[in-house]
């Protein structure tokens, strides 16, 4: 089941977002999907696939998953997930949190794992993404 971290925001895995095909009880508008495999579209959500992976990942990736959130998230609840809900979609939605609300990345990380257990980022993804925040708030 998918964990809400914010009024808009929620983390799952891919069989949560398979399941949107049969029923939406969460009220999903979005989907961002940031594991290497593609979503089969679902009408009337909106379906957006950054593919990354379980470790190291370019800048470029982390800015394209979090613009995604952040033009969906005002107008609708989002999805992010990734195969198991347990690392990519994890780091994504602390990223989010804490570029929105000015924690760091281990304070964001910290609330994210109090709401979702399963949550157990890479060690390699989280380094990934703490380079990204040092480079995005050099900007």
């Amino acid at each position: 089941m998918a964990t809400q971290v914010n009024d808009n925001l929620f983390i799952g895995d891919a069989q949560d977002a398979g399941m949107l095909q049969f029923a939406n009880p969460l009220c999903i508008a979005a989907v961002v999907n940031v594991s290497l495999t593609p979503d089969d579209p679902v009408e009337g959500i909106r379906h957006l696939h950054v593919p990354m992976q379980d470790g190291s990942n370019p800048p470029m990736a982390f800015d394209l998953a979090l613009k995604a959130i952040a033009e969906h998230i005002q107008s609708g609840r989002v999805l992010v997930h990734c195969v198991m809900g347990i690392s990519r979609s994890v780091i994504i939605a602390a990223l989010y949190v804490a570029t929105t609300k000015g924690l760091s990345l281990r304070e964001a990380l910290s609330l994210v794992k109090s709401l979702r257990v399963q949550a157990d980022p890479t060690p390699e993804t989280v380094e990934s993404a703490k380079r990204y925040l040092e480079l995005s708030r050099r900007r």
